[in-house]
Protein backbone atom coordinates (compact mmCIF):
# COMPACT_ATOMS: atom_id res chain seq x y z
CA UNK A 1 0.00 0.00 0.00
CA UNK A 2 1.29 3.47 -0.87
CA UNK A 3 2.09 5.74 2.03
CA UNK A 4 0.20 9.06 2.27
CA UNK A 5 3.33 11.24 1.73
CA UNK A 6 4.18 9.25 -1.42
CA UNK A 7 0.58 9.52 -2.67
CA UNK A 8 0.51 13.27 -2.07
CA UNK A 9 3.84 13.73 -3.86
CA UNK A 10 2.71 11.58 -6.79
CA UNK A 11 -0.62 13.45 -7.05
CA UNK A 12 1.18 16.81 -6.99
CA UNK A 13 3.57 15.76 -9.75
CA UNK A 14 0.67 14.44 -11.82
CA UNK A 15 -1.24 17.74 -11.48
CA UNK A 16 1.82 19.77 -12.46
CA UNK A 17 2.39 17.52 -15.48
CA UNK A 18 -1.25 17.89 -16.53
CA UNK A 19 -1.09 21.70 -16.19
CA UNK A 20 1.99 21.93 -18.39
CA UNK A 21 0.56 19.46 -20.91
CA UNK A 22 -2.73 21.34 -21.13
CA UNK A 23 -0.85 24.61 -21.38
CA UNK A 24 1.18 23.34 -24.33
CA UNK A 25 -1.98 22.04 -25.98
CA UNK A 26 -3.65 25.42 -25.52
CA UNK A 27 -0.74 27.24 -27.15
CA UNK A 28 -0.61 24.74 -30.00
CA UNK A 29 -4.39 24.99 -30.50
CA UNK A 30 -4.22 28.75 -31.09
CA UNK A 31 -4.90 29.30 -34.78
CA UNK A 32 -4.46 32.10 -37.27
CA UNK A 33 -5.91 32.98 -40.64
CA UNK A 34 -4.94 35.03 -43.69
CA UNK A 35 -7.25 37.51 -45.41
CA UNK A 36 -6.71 37.96 -49.14
CA UNK A 37 -8.45 39.31 -52.19
CA UNK A 38 -8.04 41.50 -55.26
CA UNK A 39 -9.41 44.98 -55.97
CA UNK A 40 -10.57 45.38 -59.57
CA UNK A 41 -11.65 48.54 -61.38
CA UNK A 42 -15.06 48.42 -63.03
CA UNK A 43 -15.41 50.91 -65.86
CA UNK A 44 -13.36 52.55 -68.62
CA UNK A 45 -9.63 52.26 -67.96
CA UNK A 46 -8.27 55.51 -66.46
CA UNK A 47 -5.02 56.86 -67.91
CA UNK A 48 -2.71 58.60 -65.41
CA UNK A 49 -1.68 62.08 -66.54
CA UNK A 50 1.99 62.79 -67.16
CA UNK A 51 3.39 65.24 -64.58
CA UNK A 52 5.02 68.48 -65.71
CA UNK A 53 8.43 68.32 -64.02
CA UNK A 54 10.11 71.16 -65.93
CA UNK A 55 10.67 73.01 -62.65
CA UNK A 56 13.40 70.47 -61.89
CA UNK A 57 15.63 69.90 -64.99
CA UNK A 58 17.12 66.71 -63.54
CA UNK A 59 13.66 65.15 -63.47
CA UNK A 60 13.63 64.89 -67.24
CA UNK A 61 15.33 61.52 -66.90
CA UNK A 62 12.26 60.14 -65.10
CA UNK A 63 8.83 59.34 -66.50
CA UNK A 64 6.63 60.73 -63.71
CA UNK A 65 2.85 60.25 -63.79
CA UNK A 66 -0.05 60.97 -61.44
CA UNK A 67 -0.43 58.20 -58.83
CA UNK A 68 -3.87 59.01 -57.42
CA UNK A 69 -5.42 56.08 -59.26
CA UNK A 70 -3.26 53.39 -60.87
CA UNK A 71 -5.11 50.60 -62.68
CA UNK A 72 -3.38 47.70 -64.43
CA UNK A 73 -4.18 47.86 -68.14
CA UNK A 74 -4.27 44.06 -68.50
CA UNK A 75 -6.33 42.85 -65.53
CA UNK A 76 -7.74 46.14 -64.16
CA UNK A 77 -6.20 45.55 -60.74
CA UNK A 78 -6.12 48.69 -58.57
CA UNK A 79 -2.78 49.55 -56.97
CA UNK A 80 -2.30 51.25 -53.58
CA UNK A 81 -5.62 50.43 -51.94
CA UNK A 82 -5.11 50.20 -48.17
CA UNK A 83 -6.98 47.58 -46.15
CA UNK A 84 -6.56 47.43 -42.37
CA UNK A 85 -8.04 45.85 -39.24
CA UNK A 86 -10.13 48.34 -37.20
CA UNK A 87 -10.95 46.00 -34.30
CA UNK A 88 -9.84 47.53 -31.01
CA UNK A 89 -7.21 45.59 -29.05
CA UNK A 90 -7.17 42.78 -31.60
CA UNK A 91 -4.99 39.86 -30.53
CA UNK A 92 -1.70 39.99 -32.43
CA UNK A 93 0.52 37.04 -33.24
CA UNK A 94 3.79 37.75 -31.35
CA UNK A 95 6.01 37.16 -34.40
CA UNK A 96 4.38 40.11 -36.14
CA UNK A 97 5.70 42.48 -33.49
CA UNK A 98 9.37 41.58 -33.79
CA UNK A 99 10.00 44.80 -35.73
CA UNK A 100 7.43 46.89 -33.84
CA UNK A 101 10.07 49.45 -32.85
CA UNK A 102 12.02 49.36 -36.10
CA UNK A 103 12.40 51.88 -38.90
CA UNK A 104 10.28 52.24 -42.04
CA UNK A 105 11.77 54.11 -45.00
CA UNK A 106 10.05 56.64 -47.25
CA UNK A 107 12.42 57.72 -50.02
CA UNK A 108 12.54 60.78 -52.27
CA UNK A 109 13.67 58.97 -55.40
CA UNK A 110 13.23 59.60 -59.10
CA UNK A 111 11.25 62.80 -58.51
CA UNK A 112 8.58 60.95 -56.51
CA UNK A 113 8.12 59.31 -53.13
CA UNK A 114 8.75 55.59 -52.86
CA UNK A 115 6.48 54.00 -51.82
CA UNK A 116 3.51 56.17 -52.70
CA UNK A 117 1.34 54.65 -49.94
CA UNK A 118 2.85 53.47 -46.66
CA UNK A 119 1.09 52.00 -43.59
CA UNK A 120 3.23 52.13 -40.45
CA UNK A 121 2.94 51.11 -36.80
CA UNK A 122 2.90 54.10 -34.45
CA UNK A 123 5.64 52.39 -32.44
CA UNK A 124 7.88 52.45 -35.50
CA UNK A 125 10.03 55.35 -36.73
CA UNK A 126 9.52 56.86 -40.15
CA UNK A 127 12.83 57.54 -41.91
CA UNK A 128 12.51 60.01 -44.78
CA UNK A 129 15.47 59.77 -47.19
CA UNK A 130 16.64 61.67 -50.25
CA UNK A 131 18.21 59.48 -52.91
CA UNK A 132 17.96 62.15 -55.62
CA UNK A 133 20.94 64.30 -56.68
CA UNK A 134 19.07 67.50 -55.73
CA UNK A 135 17.34 68.80 -52.62
CA UNK A 136 13.83 68.03 -51.38
CA UNK A 137 11.83 68.78 -48.31
CA UNK A 138 9.23 66.45 -46.85
CA UNK A 139 6.33 68.10 -45.07
CA UNK A 140 4.74 65.52 -42.75
CA UNK A 141 1.24 66.26 -41.47
CA UNK A 142 -0.94 64.22 -39.13
CA UNK A 143 -4.39 64.80 -37.57
CA UNK A 144 -4.27 67.04 -34.53
CA UNK A 145 -1.87 69.56 -36.05
CA UNK A 146 1.45 67.83 -35.39
CA UNK A 147 3.83 68.22 -38.31
CA UNK A 148 7.46 68.46 -39.45
CA UNK A 149 9.12 69.73 -42.60
CA UNK A 150 12.76 68.63 -42.81
CA UNK A 151 14.95 69.93 -45.63
CA UNK A 152 16.86 67.09 -47.26
CA UNK A 153 19.98 67.71 -49.31
CA UNK A 154 21.16 64.79 -51.50
CA UNK A 155 21.93 61.77 -49.33
CA UNK A 156 20.32 63.24 -46.21
CA UNK A 157 17.61 61.70 -44.07
CA UNK A 158 15.33 62.67 -41.19
CA UNK A 159 13.20 60.74 -38.69
CA UNK A 160 9.66 61.23 -37.46
CA UNK A 161 7.41 59.51 -34.90
CA UNK A 162 3.66 59.60 -35.36
CA UNK A 163 1.74 60.57 -32.24
CA UNK A 164 -1.35 58.41 -32.69
CA UNK A 165 -3.07 55.93 -34.95
CA UNK A 166 -5.55 57.09 -37.53
CA UNK A 167 -7.90 55.78 -40.21
CA UNK A 168 -6.89 58.50 -42.62
CA UNK A 169 -4.37 58.81 -45.42
CA UNK A 170 -1.98 61.39 -43.95
CA UNK A 171 0.16 63.33 -46.46
CA UNK A 172 3.89 63.74 -46.88
CA UNK A 173 4.63 66.41 -49.49
CA UNK A 174 7.56 68.17 -51.09
CA UNK A 175 6.85 71.90 -51.39
CA UNK A 176 9.87 72.35 -53.68
CA UNK A 177 8.35 69.94 -56.20
CA UNK A 178 4.59 70.36 -55.83
CA UNK A 179 3.63 67.15 -57.65
CA UNK A 180 5.43 64.96 -55.10
CA UNK A 181 3.13 63.41 -52.52
CA UNK A 182 3.04 60.23 -50.42
CA UNK A 183 0.33 58.95 -48.10
CA UNK A 184 1.10 57.39 -44.72
CA UNK A 185 -1.39 55.48 -42.54
CA UNK A 186 -0.20 55.25 -38.90
CA UNK A 187 -1.81 52.20 -37.23
CA UNK A 188 -1.87 50.62 -33.77
CA UNK A 189 -1.75 47.01 -34.98
CA UNK A 190 0.22 45.31 -37.79
CA UNK A 191 -2.82 43.96 -39.63
CA UNK A 192 -2.73 46.04 -42.78
CA UNK A 193 -1.82 45.69 -46.45
CA UNK A 194 -1.48 47.78 -49.60
CA UNK A 195 -2.69 46.28 -52.86
CA UNK A 196 -0.04 45.42 -55.45
CA UNK A 197 0.01 46.42 -59.11
CA UNK A 198 -2.44 43.59 -59.95
CA UNK A 199 -4.80 44.70 -57.17
CA UNK A 200 -4.04 41.75 -54.89
CA UNK A 201 -3.50 42.00 -51.13
CA UNK A 202 -2.96 39.69 -48.17
CA UNK A 203 -3.04 40.28 -44.42
CA UNK A 204 -1.40 37.36 -42.66
CA UNK A 205 -1.85 35.73 -39.25
CA UNK A 206 -5.12 37.22 -38.07
CA UNK A 207 -6.64 35.56 -34.98
CA UNK A 208 -8.93 32.75 -36.11
CA UNK A 209 -12.39 32.29 -34.64
CA UNK A 210 -12.93 36.05 -34.36
CA UNK A 211 -15.20 38.37 -36.30
CA UNK A 212 -12.96 41.30 -37.20
CA UNK A 213 -13.75 44.77 -38.49
CA UNK A 214 -11.85 46.05 -41.54
CA UNK A 215 -11.53 49.39 -43.28
CA UNK A 216 -10.54 50.32 -46.84
CA UNK A 217 -8.92 53.54 -48.09
CA UNK A 218 -7.80 54.85 -51.46
CA UNK A 219 -6.46 58.26 -52.46
CA UNK A 220 -9.24 59.23 -54.89
CA UNK A 221 -12.10 57.29 -53.30
CA UNK A 222 -11.28 58.15 -49.68
CA UNK A 223 -13.10 55.72 -47.39
CA UNK A 224 -15.49 54.54 -50.15
CA UNK A 225 -18.51 56.09 -48.45
CA UNK A 226 -20.31 56.16 -51.80
CA UNK A 227 -19.75 52.47 -52.55
CA UNK A 228 -22.95 50.44 -52.19
CA UNK A 229 -22.15 47.40 -54.34
CA UNK A 230 -19.97 45.58 -51.81
CA UNK A 231 -22.19 45.98 -48.76
CA UNK A 232 -19.68 48.27 -47.08
CA UNK A 233 -20.53 51.10 -44.69
CA UNK A 234 -18.07 53.93 -45.26
CA UNK A 235 -15.54 51.39 -46.46
CA UNK A 236 -16.03 49.14 -43.43
CA UNK A 237 -16.99 45.48 -43.29
CA UNK A 238 -16.68 42.45 -41.00
CA UNK A 239 -15.21 39.02 -41.64
CA UNK A 240 -15.31 35.93 -39.43
CA UNK A 241 -11.73 34.70 -39.70
CA UNK A 242 -11.27 30.96 -40.04
CA UNK A 243 -7.91 29.12 -39.86
CA UNK A 244 -5.95 29.18 -43.11
CA UNK A 245 -6.88 31.33 -46.07
CA UNK A 246 -9.95 33.57 -46.10
CA UNK A 247 -10.28 34.63 -49.73
CA UNK A 248 -12.61 37.54 -50.51
CA UNK A 249 -12.03 36.91 -54.22
CA UNK A 250 -12.42 39.74 -56.71
CA UNK A 251 -13.71 42.96 -55.15
CA UNK A 252 -15.14 45.13 -57.91
CA UNK A 253 -14.99 48.90 -57.40
CA UNK A 254 -17.02 51.01 -59.79
CA UNK A 255 -15.42 53.98 -61.51
CA UNK A 256 -18.04 56.27 -59.97
CA UNK A 257 -16.60 55.93 -56.45
CA UNK A 258 -13.31 57.43 -57.66
CA UNK A 259 -14.88 60.63 -58.99
CA UNK A 260 -13.84 62.82 -56.06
Amino acid sequence: MCSKPFFRAFSGALIIALVFTCGDSFVQAEEWGNLKGRFVFEGPLPVPAKVDTTKEPLCKAHDVHEEKLIVDKDNKGIKDVVIFCRTKEVKVKPELLKDAKGEVVLDNKGCRFEPHVLPILITQTLVVKNSDPFSHNSKITEPGGKEANPNLVPGAQATYKYAKATERLTPVECSIHSWMKALVVPRDNPYFAVSKADGSFEIKDLPAGKKLDFGVLQEKAGNFKDDKSNGWTNGRFEVMIKPGDNDLGVIKLNAKVFNK
